[in-house]
């Protein structure tokens, strides 16, 4: 895993924009704060601000313990957050717009704590996927910014094998490519322990 200062990352790579202007942050500020310890905002919303692309709505939150859970649960709805759905692997809420500010798709993971924001990323099915935020730091895998520089679907930890193929096909709609290598990664997991199927898994992400 790479870590880095995201001051000392933003000054080098970053837009020249104003910090408090990006709509990740303006985003962040509505929400309870992430911390080193965690919670720790993690997936495609770290992405596309490394990438300073347009922001969606969608921001996934993960979590050291399920009692950090019910903390962050209960400040998001002090914040005016509203539960549209929830499952054994995650909650998702709204937060609804105000004045210029749109709103806001809030996903609360469950599927497993875990005591580091790295330990969070090791999890996760592809190394583009691999970007996370703690309030200080950005964190990385190893290829994860050489793949995102070279928009390469690089298939890592395979756990649902249904949902990361579904996933699969939206990054590829999305531009990035997977080579016969990473297709033979993707297949050999499944083959050698086929409950990573995970058929009567829905779309977890």
């Amino acid at each position: 895993m790479q870590r880095l200062n995201f001051d000392s990352f933003w000054g080098r790579y970053g837009s020249t924009a104003n910090v408090d202007d990006n709509p990740f942050f303006k985003a962040l500020s509505r929400l309870p704060a992430v911390s080193i310890n965690g919670p720790w905002v993690a997936g495609g919303s770290v992405r596309r601000l490394v990438m300073d692309i347009e922001q969606d709505s969608d921001f996934d939150f993960f979590f050291s313990n399920p009692e950090q859970f019910e903390k962050f649960e209960q400040s998001l709805k002090e914040k005016g957050g509203i539960k549209e759905y929830e499952n054994e692997f995650n909650v998702t809420y709204r937060i609804p717009a105000v004045d210029k500010l749109p709103k806001l798709k809030v996903q609360l993971i469950r599927v497993s704590y875990q005591p580091t924001l790295e330990a969070v990323l090791e999890q996760f099915d592809f190394s583009l996927c691999k970007c996370g935020y703690d309030g200080t730091d950005l964190v990385f895998g190893d290829y994860t910014l050489f793949d995102l520089g070279r928009r390469r679907l690089v298939p890592e930890k395979i756990s649902f094998g249904v949902s990361s193929l579904r996933r699969m096909i939206k990054y590829i709609k999305q531009g990035y490519t997977v080579c016969s290598g990473g297709l033979t990664e993707f297949l050999t997991q499944i083959v050698n322990d086929p409950s990573k199927i995970n058929s009567d898994i829905k779309y977890i992400d």
